[in-house]
């Protein structure tokens, strides 16, 4: 599930010639960037040690005996595909406007860039594909066993790595991202939100593969977030830049959204799914009541 908080307004075109001196959004010390940069970084490594804990604590509150709409596990999976969904249609695809306006100048187009983002992310699954056809073609009739273990580790391994620079890309534009939210309740939500949503895709990922997991996520994770803490908290990127790669990963997250992330029937419950939507759709319209005063 990816979700953003919308941004309270359009910021003005970025030209090309200004982005090298320009920091991120112009953002001061003032808006709490520093204060929520930090929150958020502690928050995510600390999942990231703690995912197998909190994994196995859901799975103790899951009774499988009962209906799948009291069931702790599948009411959380249900509730982040409703807001996952909820999240494209009414944030993502308007804030790609907001981003396009922004690097207006800088000869890229927002649009472009999510559509290659995709196309990027589709080639990866092809790619593993392939070389998962060849090491099946290699070892002729075990072929099929070899093929399912690397295309298990190849996938983990894309997946891995997509969400390394998704969250600290979220990081990243953190302080771009506080100096266009309304006040102090906006930012508090964005925060919250994106531990919620962040929180999630790691248990995922564990569940996927948990002893992959344990070599590969905590580490990386520590590493990507810590550079792009540095990076933020030093404002020496310009935001074309980095409107430019959340643009990119625009068409990954709807890629992932609608093929991974929007649970099966059977292991999900319409009606919570509902209620993660509908409670998406009303922070959002809260939110954006709140921006406008």
């Amino acid at each position: 599930m990816i979700i953003f908080l919308p941004l309270a307004a359009p910021s003005p075109p970025i030209p090309l010639d200004h982005t090298a001196a320009a920091p991120l959004g112009g953002w001061s010390w003032g808006d709490g960037s520093p204060a929520g940069l930090l929150v958020l970084y502690a928050a995510l490594i600390l999942l990231a040690y703690q995912a197998p804990l909190i994994s196995h604590w859901i799975d103790q509150n899951s009774d499988e005996d009962q209906p799948k709409s009291h069931q702790f596990g599948t009411a959380v999976r249900s509730i982040s595909g409703g807001m996952a969904a909820a999240y494209v249609f009414l944030v993502l695809i308007p804030e790609l406007k907001v981003f396009d306006e922004t690097i207006q100048g800088s000869y890229l187009n927002a649009y472009v860039l999510a559509l290659f983002g995709l196309v990027l992310f589709k080639g990866l699954q092809h790619l593993c594909l392939h070389l998962v056809n060849q090491r099946s073609k290699v070892h002729e009739e075990w072929g099929f066993i070899h093929a399912h273990g690397m295309e298990r580790s190849l996938d983990f391994k894309v997946a891995s790595g997509v969400f390394c620079l998704y969250a600290s890309l979220v990081i990243l534009t953190l302080p771009f991202q506080f100096s266009h939210l309304a006040g102090p309740v906006d930012r508090i939500l964005y925060l919250v939100t994106f531990v919620f949503h962040l929180g999630l895709v790691m248990l995922g990922l564990y569940e996927e593969d948990a002893k992959a997991f344990h070599r590969f996520v905590p580490r990386s994770v520590s590493v990507f977030l810590t550079v792009a803490l540095v990076l933020a908290l030093a404002r020496v990127l310009p935001p074309v830049l980095v409107i430019a790669f959340m643009s990119l990963l625009a068409g990954i997250i709807m890629f992932q959204v609608f093929r991974t992330e929007l649970p099966a029937a059977s292991r999900s419950s319409f009606s919570w799914f509902v209620f993660g939507s509908t409670l998406f759709t009303a922070v959002h319209l809260i939110t954006e009541r709140v921006g406008a005063h």
